[in-house]
């Protein structure tokens, strides 16, 4: 339930003009708290990983593919 607290409140922040980053900023630590966390066996822990991958690359205001990389599964 955290992870898609997490997931759907950035996502639905990013659907807004609004300039406060607060919002973006407690869901990206939670789901980096909840990457940390999570065993990566677990599915919950691919879907943060996806999420986390989305948070830096979709979002209009950055598209930064050098952050979301990294979060990408990898052999899972």
């Amino acid at each position: 339930m955290a992870f898609r607290v997490a997931d759907t409140l950035w996502r639905s922040e990013s659907a807004t003009n609004n300039s406060d980053s607060t919002r973006f900023d407690q869901s990206r630590e939670r789901l980096e708290v909840l990457s940390r966390e999570t065993d990566p066996r677990d599915p919950v822990w691919v879907e943060v990983q996806e999420s986390l991958a989305d948070f830096y690359w979709t979002r209009r205001e950055t598209q930064n593919w050098s952050e979301a990389w990294p979060q990408l599964p990898k052999g899972v």
